[in-house]
């Protein structure tokens, strides 16, 4: 009898012990809770409740672009137009580019949807050469949301930035007719450039087929010149498709000293990265086909050997030495 009392006092001491530890357990899974629903709150509330200025100081110290993205998405979601202004304005003093620009283009976009006409006269106080990243986000959501108004917004920018406009509208706006698409560029007084880009678009739909779209692009109305950065791109699937003999069409194109410039561009395109192979595939041409060819390539192709050099020697530094 005194053992089975002992083993049962044992035993509830164990269950005893047991309901003590299990209540621990509660109230510490219970406090897990409470805290990460207090602190995913508190992150929310300091979220809204951040001043523009203490973004940017937050938003600066972020390694991760996915999580800067995150941060700066979720403060633009909270911010009313007068907390956009500012964030612009205190963001011109961001001293990294990348940021500066990350921060504009986003804040931007967003003001956008709220008052575009402001977003556009704060940009254009801006220094030239950031503008045009910024343009872009304006005019790609203005355009999404009032096409009509994005033109009119155009016409209150000149030069560059008015070509930046309009190739962002046409660009985010695929769904215009090659009409809307001249109307526009005429209404900017940009008709060249709405041509180029009816050209550049017919020319992508083409390129399965680089001869026909070589055809088209020496027989449109644009000058060729206007159009080098097409003609690159024929060129280098005509080459993929039938090999470096498409360099001699290239330069019956630019027969001219003064087109040299040209016929770099466009061969450049043509022989991308393959410049051993360009050189094996020269050296068998007759002197008498290769007109202002073979000047132009040895320049050409020594700017892309130097390159070549560079990037070798670039890897080379960064390769980890043996005796580390």
């Amino acid at each position: 009898m005194l053992v089975v009392a002992a083993i049962s006092m044992h035993l509830c001491q164990h269950a005893s012990l047991f309901f003590e530890f299990g209540d621990v357990h509660a109230q510490f899974d219970q406090a897990d809770v409470e805290n990460s629903h207090a602190l995913r709150q508190d992150k929310e509330e300091n979220l809204e409740f951040l001043t523009p200025n203490s973004a940017i100081a937050k938003l600066v110290k972020i390694n991760s672009s996915y999580s800067r993205a995150s941060f700066l998405y979720a403060w633009l979601a909270e911010a009313d137009k007068t907390d956009l202004v500012e964030m612009l304005h205190d963001s011109e003093k961001v001293e990294r580019n990348a940021y500066r620009t990350e921060i504009q283009t986003a804040t931007t976009r967003k003001l956008a949807t709220l008052d575009p006409n402001l977003a556009l006269r704060w940009i254009s106080d801006q220094p030239r050469v950031r503008r045009a990243p910024i343009l872009n986000s304006l005019f790609h959501e203005w355009s999404l949301i009032n096409l009509d108004q994005a033109v009119e917004g155009a016409m209150l920018v000149s030069g560059g930035d008015r070509k930046t406009a309009l190739e962002t509208i046409l660009s985010t706006r695929n769904d215009l007719a090659t009409e809307d698409v001249l109307d526009i560029a005429r209404e900017l007084g940009l008709e060249e450039a709405g041509l180029q880009f009816i050209s550049v678009a017919e020319i992508r739909e083409l390129l399965e087929d680089p001869v026909t779209a070589w055809d088209f692009l020496l027989s449109d109305d644009l000058d060729d010149e206007s159009q080098l950065d097409s003609l690159k791109l024929v060129a280098a699937a005509w080459r993929e498709q039938e090999g470096f003999d498409v360099l001699l069409q290239v330069a019956r194109l630019f027969p001219m000293k003064d087109d040299r410039f040209a016929l770099s561009t466009v061969i450049e395109g043509a022989v991308d990265n393959d410049v051993k192979d360009a050189f094996a595939w020269l050296r068998k041409v007759p002197r008498l086909q290769r007109g202002e060819l073979p000047v132009l390539s040895r320049w050409s192709l020594r700017v892309q050997i130097l390159n070549w050099h560079l990037e070798k020697l670039l890897r080379g530094l960064t390769t980890p030495s043996m005796c580390s």
